[in-house]
């Protein structure tokens, strides 16, 4: 049953469970940004999101992109800035 995993054992089994149920809550996550009028996001990295907006758009629009995020259930940490370097 596991012979597509190369060399398994028991930690190795448990990080591909837990990596895919990631990426799987990860996309729902995405899908519900999106249903939700989201359509900024323009890097999706592990466990980051990335969100272009215009420089005059408020600072409501990040919160309320935290509060979709911690409806799953997860501490979120939220920052935002004029540029990804200067967050």
């Amino acid at each position: 049953m596991l012979n597509w995993i190369e060399n398994h054992n028991a930690q190795k089994v448990f990080n591909y469970l837990l990596q895919a149920t990631e990426t799987e809550l990860n996309i729902e996550i995405i899908k519900k940004l999106h249903d939700s009028g989201f359509y900024q996001m323009i890097l999706y990295t592990y466990d980051s999101f990335l969100f272009e907006y215009q420089l005059s758009t408020t600072t409501d629009k990040a919160k309320q992109i935290k509060t979709i995020l911690e409806s799953f259930g997860f501490p979120v940490k939220a920052s935002w800035g004029s540029d990804y370097s200067k967050v």
